[in-house]
This record gives structure tokens, C-alpha cells and sequence, in this order.
């Protein structure tokens, strides 16, 4: 298992906050920070659906910061934690300009198949 998953790697990618992902005091909605993390953890976990034994058995969201209309977002995930049994994803998302402002961080949790 920790042949096919590596614990070091990281995927990272950025978004400029526009328009519509905005509410009227032009402040990012939830929901889009929640559909970028949940697009980061699943394409993630893609190429290693088949040892995963649940779909998900963990999860923990936490918001620090506001991002508001034009920032520049820096998304990234990194394999937090891998045994045998357990594989935590940790996403971060910070303003690009300023790395030390953390707007959110999720933790993803899944249990793993026992080998055969």
C-alpha cells in the first residue's frame, strides 16, 4: 500500500475569486470553498478507489478566514497520515499573496482494505 501511495506528494492548485462565487458584502460563499476541497480530496483518492474499504469515515471542516471578490486562492492537499488500516487527506486553502493567511483546512479521513 505505501508503494501506491505517495505520502509526500502534494497537488496544489489556484483560483481568483470572480463574481459569481460571491455574496453581496463580496465575501467567498462556503460552498465554494466546500466544492473546491471536495474536488481536491476526490481527485486525489481517484486512482485509489479500490483499496478504500468506505467512502468516507472522517471528516472535519474548519473556517479561519474570509476571502473576498479578486484574491487569489492557493488550494493544496497532502497526504496527512497513511498506515495500514487508515488514510488521512489534508486540504488547505490560503491567499496566495499572503501564504500565513489561512482561509479554511479540511481533514479527510478513509479506512483502507486489509490485505489479502
Amino acid at each position: 500500500m505505501h508503494n501506491l501511495i505517495n505520502e509526500n506528494s502534494k497537488i496544489t492548485f489556484e483560483f481568483i475569486v470572480n463574481k459569481k462565487q460571491v455574496n453581496k458584502y463580496k465575501t467567498l460563499h462556503a460552498s465554494v470553498l466546500f466544492q473546491k476541497i471536495e474536488s481536491i480530496a476526490k481527485s486525489t483518492m481517484t486512482p485509489y478507489n479500490g483499496f478504500i474499504e468506505t467512502s468516507l469515515t472522517a471528516f472535519e471542516l474548519e473556517f479561519k478566514n474570509k476571502a473576498f471578490l479578486h484574491d487569489e486562492l492557493l488550494v493544496t492537499n497532502c497526504v496527512q497520515k497513511l498506515d495500514s488500516s487508515f488514510l488521512e487527506l489534508c486540504v488547505t486553502i490560503v491567499k496566495k499573496s499572503n501564504q500565513e493567511k489561512l482561509i479554511c483546512k479540511a481533514f479527510f479521513g478513509y479506512t483502507l482494505k486489509k490485505a489479502s
